[in-house]
């Protein structure tokens, strides 16, 4: 009595192939079976109203010959798993438990074919939603699926989950226009979108059919220096980094100190290291390369609304020279073809990368005031034209993060336009254009 699996022909022959007994073959299978790649059948028994081993994920061959992988405690691992499993990418088996859990809320759960049961993740109850239904696994390789109580409105949601265990709420629905109490999975359309229904609510309060759009993921085109923009250069810690790509944030300027590392729902990790952020715009990133970040391959990812981007490899090493085409003459005019400085006069020249410095820097903080100065310490020189040029100082500019400055005087000249080139422990910078007088 406690339910049955059963084969029919095309032509209507039934054969039963098991029959539950409410012990430890599990009670009540309430969802659908999948065929695995092995051939075999995989489902759930949800063993409503039966006190132990009555909720389990269970194997079945074609022949009738059932196993059973795995009996739910009622603990922390959940019970009731009402919904079916799917199989991923990865060979194993996915999953929710309707109730228990640590939070009474439910859980998901990924299973190997072998039985090895992991909970991924444990429902709160509150706005992440709770008694999941059954999931899918859509073409980015997440999981999505729905809650019919929880959410901000305690009506239900729509979310996602990383194979990894990363929960993200996608809708909170609000009983309004939208429905509520999604009681059923999600199918991903051939369009990329997901649709699924509601159980009641909407404009007749007869439940509804929705469609709901996946984020769209950014893309990572180039992480470059955030002065020279050298692409396939590497960058170095500490430096004023660059990363061009698409799916980013309007444009918005830092306007918190310590620098904040998100920005417009914009956030950067190098080497799962969250990076302090400058700038965003659509297409373009501005960020600290965090201090601690090694020498060698690095990895960037960007997340906008906490969608990630795959990631990203670049180059990191100690001094990276990248000087901005913006400088200043010694009276802080622009230097240019109307403003050119005369022989013996000092250019400050902005630039990052500079390596290593004299006192102790933090990311995301601006350098303070002199004294003292934050010195680099790998050795430097600079050439304008073809002359040698002396640098009196070279190191952190103050009031600024990441950001570098050298005092550079014009060698004797003539007139004319000349390439600037600063380079600091064997490494050129990019080249820059200097007016003489």
């Amino acid at each position: 009595s406690g339910g049955t699996i059963f084969k029919i022909t095309p032509g209507g022959t039934l054969t039963t192939l098991h029959s539950f007994t409410s012990g430890k073959d599990g009670y009540f299978p309430q969802a659908g079976l999948i065929q695995a790649a092995d051939g075999n059948l995989y489902g759930t028994t949800a063993g409503a109203g039966c006190s132990t081993e009555c909720s389990t994920v269970f194997k079945i061959t074609l022949g009738g010959t059932l196993t059973t992988l795995y009996s739910f405690s009622g603990g922390t691992d959940g019970s009731q798993p009402k919904a079916g499993l799917v199989q991923a990418i990865d060979g194993n088996f996915y999953g929710t438990t309707s109730s228990r859990g640590a939070n009474n809320a439910g859980t998901v759960f990924k299973i190997t074919p072998g039985g090895t049961l992991t909970t991924l993740y444990t429902f709160s109850g509150g706005t992440d939603g709770a008694n999941p239904t059954g999931l899918i696994q859509a073409t980015d390789g997440n999981f999505y699926g729905t809650t019919p109580l929880g959410g901000a409105a305690g009506l239900g949601t729509v979310f996602k989950i990383t194979p990894g265990g990363a929960l993200t709420t996608l809708h909170s629905f609000s009983g309004g226009t939208d429905g509520l109490e999604p009681q059923a999975g999600l199918v991903q359309g051939t369009d990329g979108n997901l649709y699924g229904t509601t159980n009641t609510g909407g404009k007749t309060f007869g439940g509804t059919v929705f469609k709901l759009q996946l984020p769209t993921p950014p893309t990572i085109g180039s992480v470059v220096n955030g002065a020279s923009f050298v692409q396939g250069a590497p960058v170095s810690p500490g430096s004023l980094t660059t990363i061009f790509g698409t799916g980013f944030a309007s444009k918005t300027y830092a306007s918190t100190i310590p620098l904040s590392t998100v920005l417009s729902s914009v956030s950067v990790t190098i080497n799962d290291t969250p990076a302090p952020l400058v700038y965003v715009d659509p297409g373009q990133i501005n960020f600290e390369t965090p201090l601690e970040t090694a020498s060698g391959s690095a990895t960037a990812i960007v997340k906008m609304n906490g969608v990630p981007s795959d990631s990203f490899t670049f180059q990191v090493q100690p001094v990276t020279p990248g000087l901005f085409v913006a400088l200043n003459n010694a009276d802080s005019t622009p230097n240019s073809p109307d403003h050119p400085a005369a022989p013996g006069d000092f250019l400050i020249v902005y630039m990052t990368g500079q390596g290593p410095v004299s006192q102790p820097v933090q990311d995301g903080v601006p350098t303070p005031n002199p004294p003292p100065l934050f010195n680099a310490t790998t050795p430097y020189s600079a050439t304008i034209g073809q002359a040698n040029a002396m640098i009196s100082f070279l190191g952190l500019s103050p009031g600024f993060v990441g950001l570098a400055q050298a005092d550079v005087q014009v060698p004797q000249l003539s007139s004319g336009t000349f390439p600037l080139v600063i380079t600091v422990g064997g490494v050129a910078s990019n080249m820059v254009q200097i007016s003489v007088r």
